[in-house]
């Protein structure tokens, strides 16, 4: 009874700093060394309570970033509720912040899935931006101090984590574990490490005195500090509105004091008369080091076509230089002649960038749950490979029938299996060079 007592009183064993890079690495947590205090907000339920995570200390807290137009976000959120329930609320707990939603989307996502944990909308995107959560899904571990530790980039299978928060749960956090009080920025935010900064976006509309018929681009460059390898983007998603159609993408990417810049080049053809919001666009992105996609929703420009008028300023100003142009006219001629000897079009994919692609697209898929897409673009994949004779590929298109009208769930082994597979054969193909992600986003031979 006596060494009992002193086992109460002396509270719990710190856990060995071993064991917690083992328990984060297991589930692919980021560890934040020093830890950096978490910043405080109060924000609004569906019910209209309203939540401090102030009020959260005294135990740990998985503080998650989602949005209901993101698939991967919609995927993880079962098994957070089920963490949430196997959880001691004494000891932890599940809060969840909605960026760029309706309030009415959010509800009726809770209601559909009977969502138990407390879950906040972020009117406005603020708590977000204090935190860099721009990609989501990103889920914050926070000690019952108020301190990050860790972060998870993309989306888990929360149902997995439970040893985890046993592990941090029954034990204190190392004592040589000292807190960076200093880490938060003049605005409140967190000053985060730059490799975990995700990539931001400025976008641009050329679309000076478009008329219907007339093309227009659309500019989106994305940059971040790192290095090129440290993303592999996708092509970004516009919502284009009835009377603006898509023609054509290219992009380039180059490098400048640290930072790297992807430019995507949209060109877009106005069908007709208007004024048309190009919002919102989808950035899509996958961390090297996580392997997991994340998304993020930003504010698209708002563009006005209008028919021709006779007298503009860009005709008057043509006009008056009608002169001079006659003057010029035979170099004009030759410099036409040249310019529609030119190929004008986008360049062709490259095959490794194509299969990279797909690899990619074939991941999210299978956050997403659409396992039938998933082993529909793995047929495709492994056809453009030239494996068609491959024992992977064998039954394939029994399986996915299996899956698509069966109800067939395939185990993890196998499709891990599967996907391990295209890599190797992505790899060897690209005679194990390590072009896969160097090249990933080049779409344009410069």
């Amino acid at each position: 009874m006596f060494w009992f007592c002193l086992y109460l009183l002396s509270g719990p064993a710190s856990i060995n700093a071993s064991d917690l890079s083992t328990a984060f690495e297991s589930f692919g947590v980021t560890r934040v060394q020093p830890p950096i205090e978490a910043p405080d907000f109060q924000l609004q339920d569906l019910h209209g309570e309203t939540h401090t995570l102030s009020n959260q200390h005294g135990r740990w807290v998985v503080l998650t970033f989602w949005a209901t137009w993101c698939a991967p976000c919609r995927s993880e959120m079962p098994g957070l509720q089920t963490l949430f329930q196997r959880l001691d609320p004494s000891k932890a707990t599940v809060l969840a912040v909605a960026i760029g939603s309706e309030k009415g989307q959010v509800s009726d996502f809770v209601a559909a899935h009977n969502l138990t944990f407390p879950v906040v909308i972020d009117v406005g995107d603020r708590i977000a931006a204090l935190y860099k959560a721009t990609g989501v899904p990103i889920s914050f571990l926070i000690d019952p101090s108020g301190k990050v530790v860790g972060i998870v980039r993309g989306a888990r299978d929360w149902t997995q984590a439970y040893g985890l928060m046993q592990t941090l749960t029954t034990g204190a956090m190392p004592e040589n574990q000292k807190t960076n009080n200093d880490a938060k920025q003049s605005d409140g935010s967190l000053d985060l490490p730059k490799q975990l900064i995700p990539p931001s976006a400025d976008v641009k509309a050329m679309a000076k005195d478009i008329q219907p018929g007339g093309i227009f681009t659309l500019e989106i460059k994305i940059h971040w500090a790192g290095h090129l390898r440290d993303y592999l983007l996708l092509p970004p998603k516009v919502q284009l509105p009835e009377g603006i159609a898509q023609q054509s993408v290219e992009a380039s990417s180059s490098s400048q004091s640290g930072t790297q810049w992807v430019t995507y080049k949209i060109h877009l053809q106005a069908e007709k008369e208007g004024t048309f919001s190009l919002d919102p666009i989808e950035i899509r992105y996958t961390p090297h080091t996580e392997g997991k996609p994340l998304a993020e929703r930003i504010q698209g420009p708002t563009v006005v076509i209008q028919a021709g008028r006779f007298f503009t300023p860009t005709r008057i100003f043509a006009f008056a230089g009608i002169g001079g142009l006659l003057l010029l006219s035979g170099l004009v001629g030759i410099w036409y002649a040249k310019k529609r000897r030119r190929v004008d079009q986008t360049a062709k994919l490259p095959d490794h960038v194509h299969w990279n692609l797909s690899l990619q697209e074939l991941r999210s898929l299978r956050v997403s749950g659409d396992l039938a897409g998933f082993l529909a673009l793995a047929s495709e994949l492994i056809h453009a490979l030239g494996q068609e004779e491959a024992r992977e590929n064998q039954n394939l298109s029994k399986l996915i029938d299996l899956v698509r009208y069966g109800n067939h769930i395939p185990e993890d082994r196998e499709i891990d299996r599967l996907e391990r597979q295209l890599e190797l054969w992505i790899k060897d193909k690209l005679g194990n060079k390590n072009l896969l992600v160097e090249e990933g986003i080049r779409l344009l031979d410069r």
